[in-house]
């Protein structure tokens, strides 16, 4: 009497199921594609195993049509995965297709990215990663991205570690000499290090560059409303040194540059990122300058999140200082952003760094997600 036969093709089917593919069967026709060429192999291989007889010819029979039983049923439980699947490809492809004149229109640009916010020090890694994930496809669609980094927290730690005690006036950092060796160490070595890895991992190309290497300043003696203030070793940037920047860039790197500057004499000075991204922005004459922050942008009342101002005219910035929508915080982004575009920048940007993936959603899609500066 002949054995039974062993379940080639259902025994494949089975594997597939049972590791959890049964949907991936139905909805990747590669997949079904590759099974389904199991068919002759295993129609061949039965018959070799259990020969021409009508007997064995019907249990044939029967494998393949259970074959067919496991692969329909799949098939049948699946249809709703893949109509669903066929509108979330079709999602896509708009979005790609919303994309694509902006990367066609921005290839060969230079965009400047402040890149800070609390996703800097989010405990989840997966949160820190995003914003370099958005640089990395920036470079890949060949914008040329210029990186300026904040790190206000990482210093306050490493102060902390040394006994020193952080201490602001009208929010600006008091720096004396000890200080400001701490900071030139942890912007330089330790944080610029971080964004770098974090740019690599996303299989980005990143230059690191101590700011003391390419800006240059001068003691900070006024602050934003033109009164006499001494903040210590605080500076302001008054030149960028925009060949080792464009040396980077035509080696197909992201300059990522850290707050710290030198003046004439080569002492260092901590500068504020948000005028530094600016100044570099100005320098470059860069097509954007993107400032990341912890709000969704320039709100008209601050205390209500749904009150974004989309689009704002330079003309209109000045009333918005008066009344207050534009204070603290955001008013040395406000600065720089004018700086730059009274210098050439083109547009400029405020965005949400802890939204994910806000820069792609900002730059590649028609309605954006933060608040541009324009000219007007």
């Amino acid at each position: 009497m002949a054995s039974q036969p062993r379940p080639v093709f259902v025994s494949v089917i089975k594997r597939k199921l049972s590791a959890g593919h049964g949907p991936a069967l139905a909805r990747c026709g590669l997949a079904v594609k590759s099974i389904l060429r199991r068919v002759p192999q295993a129609d061949e291989e039965l018959h070799r195993k259990h020969g021409g007889s009508r007997h064995n010819r019907m249990l044939v029979s029967l494998e393949l049509r259970n074959c067919h039983v496991w692969f329909v049923a799949g098939l049948l439980a699946d249809r709703d995965t893949l109509t669903d699947m066929k509108e979330e490809i079709t999602a896509k492809a708009k979005v790609l297709l919303e994309a694509l004149p902006y990367i066609q229109n921005f290839r060969g640009a230079t965009f400047v990215v402040k890149y800070g916010g609390s996703f800097m020090d989010d405990p989840d890694p997966t949160v820190r990663s995003r914003v370099a994930y958005d640089i990395a496809f920036f470079a890949a669609c060949g914008i040329n991205t210029v990186v300026v980094h904040g790190g206000g927290k990482a210093i306050t730690k490493a102060m902390a570690e040394s006994g020193l005690q952080a201490k602001f006036i009208n929010g600006m950092r008091v720096t004396d000499a000890a200080t400001v060796s701490i900071v030139r160490r942890t912007l330089n070595e330790v944080v610029n290090s971080d964004v770098c890895t974090a740019i690599t991992a996303a299989r980005g190309k990143p230059k690191g560059l101590p700011g003391d290497e390419v800006l240059m300043c001068r003691k900070l003696d006024r602050d934003d409303d033109g009164n006499a203030i001494d903040l210590g070793f605080v500076g302001e940037v008054t030149d960028v040194k925009v060949k080792l920047i464009k040396k980077a860039i035509a080696g197909g790197l992201i300059p990522v540059i850290s707050p710290v500057a030198i003046d004439q004499e080569g002492q260092p000075y901590n500068v504020n990122a948000d005028m530094a991204a600016g100044r570099v922005a100005s320098a470059l004459r860069a097509r954007r300058l993107v400032y990341m922050s912890d709000v969704p942008g320039l709100l008209s009342d601050p205390t209500n999140p749904n009150s974004l101002i989309s689009t704002l005219k330079i003309s209109g910035v000045e009333g918005l200082k008066e009344s207050g929508v534009i204070s603290k915080g955001m008013r040395p982004k406000v600065g720089g952003a004018m700086r730059a575009l009274q210098d050439g920048v083109h547009r400029v940007h405020f965005i949400d760094g802890r939204l994910p993936h806000s820069l792609l959603l900002e730059i590649f899609t028609d309605k954006g997600i933060g608040t541009e500066i324009v000219h007007g």
